[in-house]
């Protein structure tokens, strides 16, 4: 968009109380200058990005040499939920002096932190792709693995359906769980699977609800028809960020249903399908709509018989999309070609850090594609 939309982005969250830390990340002038296109010097812009940086903004001057690891601990600091403070401005030469920088401000345990960073063990490493010539993924993998302790978190509300559980009082606990007067924010089911009339009490709730924001369904038997439902409600549903339905039997036509409500839904930056065998024809769903959204952050696909056709239609997804930045394959059929496939368009794809797959599932020739893949981006 407009090369001033920064300045817009900052207002904004300044006048609205919204916590940003800003974090210089090339060498050169601060506050930055905008590109110009004839080589002059862009006064205007200039001095917009002066006055809106000049505000009462939290600043880390992270060089390509700052230890990302420090620049790590210090967002996770400020990100923690805390008392009311007053905002400072902080220098550069004290954030490279080891102080903290100053606080957010203006934010009373509102501003849970980065709820998309996770860190995960895995029994074969991953492959993670960044470029290495910039700080910016040394920064995402910093802040992936930073502890995250100091903050209260709230337990997810969890129902457990006996498996002798009529459909009727599966649906019943559903509503209850939802009509309660305290706002939910963390919902996580299992037990007996959840069925039509189950499938159907969720997805009423979730077309009315908008304080959800995360939603485990695992391992509840949720066929295609239910996914269908559930997929219905996402459509309207604008709260809900995460979404996690593996270990089900939704196949190809759930996959597809949820691709339809992807490109609808404006909240869910995360989603989890795991071991649900939705194929190369529910993965090419899934690929269209991530050419047409970019809101989705983190897509996890493990265990689903994705196979060549399934990959060679992320690779073009992966082309133009430039939100996504986690992507899990593990324990799928997409071998060499979709391998290659991947690999290529990674190369022009600077947004994915993270790209999980077994080394030895993709074989020598595909970890020297993707090898390639990366050191191409590092140049």
């Amino acid at each position: 968009a407009s090369k001033y939309d920064t300045y817009y982005e900052l207002r904004f969250a300044h006048d609205h109380s919204i916590p940003i830390i800003s974090v210089k990340m090339y060498r050169g002038d601060w506050p930055p200058c905008p590109a110009c296109s004839n080589g002059r010097r862009d006064e205007f812009g200039c001095s917009q990005n002066k006055a809106v940086f000049g505000l009462d903004l939290p600043h880390i001057d992270m060089s390509p040499d700052f230890d990302a690891g420090q620049c790590a601990r210090y967002i996770i600091e400020e990100l923690e939920p805390k008392k009311k403070m007053s905002i400072q401005s902080e220098s550069s030469e004290a954030m490279s002096s080891g102080r903290a920088p100053a606080s957010m401000g203006d934010v009373a345990d509102a501003f849970s932190p980065l709820p998309s960073l996770r860190a995960e063990r895995m029994d074969s490493s991953p492959l993670e792709l960044g470029c290495a010539c910039s700080p910016a993924p040394r920064l995402y993998s910093a802040l992936a693995a930073c502890p995250v302790s100091s903050g209260k978190r709230e337990e997810a509300t969890s129902l457990t359906f006996k498996p002798n559980s009529t459909q009727e009082e599966i649906a019943e606990k559903i509503r209850k769980a939802f009509d309660k007067n305290e706002p939910m924010t963390k919902l996580e089911l299992a037990g007996a699977g959840l069925g039509p009339v189950g499938a159907q009490a969720l997805a009423r709730a979730l077309e009315l609800n908008r304080t959800l924001t995360e939603l485990r369904v695992q391992k509840t038997k949720i066929s295609s028809g239910n996914a269908e439902v559930i997929a219905k409600a996402l459509e309207k549903n604008q709260a809900l960020t995460m979404l996690d339905l593996s270990g089900n039997e939704i196949g190809p036509p759930g996959a597809e249903a949820i691709s339809r409500a992807l490109m609808k839904n404006k909240a869910l930056t995360s989603l989890m399908l795991n071991g649900n065998s939705i194929g190369d024809h529910g993965c090419k769903t899934l690929a269209k709509a991530l050419e047409k959204s970019q809101v989705l952050t983190e897509l996890r696909l493990g265990e689903n018989k994705i196979g060549r056709v399934g990959g060679e239609a992320l690779a073009r997804a992966l082309g133009v999309n430039r939100g996504l930045k986690q992507l899990e394959l593990t324990k799928n059929l997409i071998k060499k070609e979709g391998v290659e496939a991947i690999a290529k368009a990674l190369k022009g794809n600077q947004v994915l850090m993270r790209l999980t797959w077994t080394r030895q599932e993709i074989g020598p020739g595909g970890v020297k594609a993707l090898e390639e893949a990366q050191a191409s981006r590092s140049q």
